[in-house]
């Protein structure tokens, strides 16, 4: 196994578990530092596969606009009942 074989395996990996905290947490901030993490990731992942254009995309797109977008979202949302598990 090459050493790029094993950093695509780590980032699958991290890809996956913040895929999970993003489905699955209730905390509207939890999920949005949690999907800009995977954005991020998986523009590091496209940058290991060569693919320049898709990573910058990435980036520029979901990484960056649609965290941007979330994070508003969070500053417009009024306060509520927690919600217990």
């Amino acid at each position: 196994m090459e050493m790029g074989e094993i950093v695509q395996i780590l980032l699958s990996i991290l890809i996956v578990f913040s895929a999970i905290i993003v489905a699955e947490s209730k905390k509207i901030a939890r999920v949005a530092q949690a999907f800009s993490i995977m954005s991020t990731l998986i523009a590091i992942f496209f940058i290991t596969l060569s693919a320049y254009y898709a990573a910058a995309f990435q980036l520029a797109i979901y990484a960056g606009f649609i965290s941007i977008i979330i994070l508003v979202s969070i500053a417009l949302m009024k306060g509520g009942e927690e919600v217990e598990d």
